[in-house]
C-alpha cells in the first residue's frame, strides 16, 4: 500500500506514536509523511529520514491527529484512515461527523474504542507499537545515581498527575533517600504550582531534546517509572518502560490497562472516577470523566513499591512485562494493519 501519514512531527506523544506506526508499516508498505503544521518535521524522531518522502501525497492518507485537525485537511479524493484517540470516556459528540468522513477509523486501545462507541463511532483496534530492538532489557543506561531514581516522562499537565507526584514524593522521601527525575516539555506551570521545586536537589527537571536512542537510555536509567495519570488514550512511555525492564507504578484506569496488569505492574486504584467541567484548558476536555488519586493514596503506593525494589516480586513482574510487550512489536503491528486494509 502507498500510505501518507499526516501528523504533528514534533515532541508530542502523538508524534512518537505515529513515528512507530510508520516504522512498523514501512517494512511492507511505501510511506510518505506530511507535517500538518507546514513546518519541517522534527527529523530527530527518525533514524533514517531518507526512507520517507516528505509532503508527497500517496493513495491512502492516515490522519494521525485529533478530529478537529482532520477536519481542516483536504482529503484530495484519497482513501483515508482516521485516528480516534481520547484520554477520557466521552469525546466531543461532533467528532462523530468528522470521523465518519474517513473510510476507516482506528483506536489504539479498547478504552478508546469504548469511548468512541459512546458517540456512535466504531473504530478498529490498532494498538501503538514500539521497537523492541531499541526498547529492550539490555539497553544501556544514560546515567547512574547513588540513590534509586523514580522517573516520570510526559507533558507537564495536571491530567498526567505530575503535580500530585511531586507533592507525594516530597512527603515520602528525604533528600538523600531517592531522586525524582521529571522528563517534561515545560516547567513553567510546575514552578508556579510548586515554587520550592526550583531549589530541590533531589528533583531533576529535564527539558532537553533527545534522539530516540538517548530517550531509551534515559528511561532505562529509572529504577521505577511512575505515572499517576488521570487518563490515557494508550501511554507509550509506560509500554516502553515495560520493554526496558523498568518496574511500573500506574493508575488502574484508561488506555494502558490493555497491557498493564497485576502480574506485570503495580496498579493504583483511583479514589474516584468523576466528571470535571474543564481540565488543562483544552476545549475537548470540557465535562469529561477522570480518575482522581488522592495524594495520600499515591504516597502509600510509592512507599510500598519503593521498598520492594530489587525483590523477587519486582523480578517476576518485569519478566511478565517482557512477555506482554511482544504483543506490541512491529510484526504485530503489521498483522493488525491487515484488518484495516481489508476494510478500505
Amino acid at each position: 500500500m502507498n500510505l501518507t501519514f499526516y501528523s504533528f512531527f514534533n515532541e508530542s506523544g502523538v508524534a512518537q506514536g505515529t513515528r512507530d506506526w510508520i516504522y512498523a508499516l514501512s517494512e511492507k508498505h511505501n510511506i510518505s509523511i506530511s507535517n500538518i503544521s507546514n513546518n519541517e518535521p522534527n527529523w530527530t524522531l527518525f533514524k533514517d529520514r531518507s526512507k520517507f518522502q516528505n509532503n508527497k501525497i500517496l493513495e491512502t492518507m492516515f490522519m494521525s491527529v485529533l478530529p478537529d485537525q482532520q477536519n481542516r485537511i483536504d482529503f484530495k479524493g484519497k482513501k483515508t484512515i482516521g485516528a480516534a484517540i481520547f484520554e477520557s470516556t466521552s469525546p466531543p459528540k461532533y467528532w462523530k461527523d468528522i470521523l465518519s468522513k474517513n473510510d476507516v477509523v482506528v483506536s489504539p486501545s479498547t478504552f478508546c474504542q469504548k469511548a468512541f462507541n459512546s458517540i456512535g463511532v466504531n473504530p478498529i483496534l490498532f494498538p501503538h507499537t514500539i521497537d523492541l530492538n531499541l526498547y529492550k532489557e539490555s539497553q544501556n543506561k544514560l546515567f547512574s545515581k547513588d540513590r534509586p531514581v523514580i522517573g516520570f516522562l510526559g507533558t507537564c499537565r495536571e491530567r498526567k498527575g505530575v503535580f500530585n507526584l511531586v507533592r507525594a514524593f516530597n512527603e515520602v522521601f528525604s533528600e538523600n533517600e531517592a531522586i525524582l527525575y521529571l522528563k517534561i516539555d515545560n516547567a513553567s506551570q510546575l514552578f508556579d504550582v510548586i515554587p520550592k521545586i526550583r531549589k530541590q536537589k533531589n528533583i531533576i527537571i529535564d527539558l532537553k531534546r533527545y534522539n530516540e536512542i538517548q530517550i531509551a537510555e534515559l528511561m532505562k536509567s529509572f529504577d521505577l517509572f511512575v505515572l499517576p495519570t488521570m487518563g490515557e488514550g494508550f501511554s507509550i512511555p509506560t509500554l516502553q518502560s515495560m520493554a526496558l525492564g523498568v518496574p511500573i507504578l500506574v493508575t488502574n484506569w484508561s488506555g494502558h490497562t490493555d497491557f498493564c496488569k497485576d502480574n506485570n505492574s503495580w496498579l493504583i486504584e483511583p479514589d474516584e472516577i468523576s466528571f470535571l467541567k474543564t481540565l488543562d484548558g483544552y476545549p475537548q476536555f470540557f465535562n469529561c470523566e477522570w480518575a482522581k488519586i488522592k495524594q495520600t493514596t499515591l504516597q502509600d503506593a510509592l512507599k510500598r513499591v519503593f521498598n520492594l525494589l530489587g525483590s523477587d516480586e519486582v523480578k517476576s513482574k518485569i519478566k511478565n512485562g517482557l512477555q506482554e510487550v511482544k504483543k506490541y512489536d512491529y510484526k504485530a503491528c503489521l498483522e493488525n494493519f491487515e484488518l484495516i486494509e481489508k476494510n478500505l
